[in-house]
């Protein structure tokens, strides 16, 4: 009989999706390396004046009927 190997239990069967601890913390790494250097580039100047208008704007009305 098969062992469940998430719960550990027989008969059960691993669920797609499930990933080892140690795979995913090496697809962690790999993708902070890959993606680490975007999270240091300047914004935009055009989506700085986006988010400033969008904080200037009133709250929409909303009707509770």
């Amino acid at each position: 009989m098969k062992e469940d190997t998430k719960s550990g239990k027989p008969g059960g069967r691993r669920l797609p999706g499930n990933i080892e601890p140690a795979i995913q913390h090496r697809i962690g790494v790999q993708l902070r390396d890959m993606y680490d250097h975007i999270l240091h580039e300047p914004v935009p100047e055009r989506f700085r004046d986006l988010l400033r208008q969008l904080e200037n704007q009133e709250p929409a009305k909303t009707s509770e009927g």
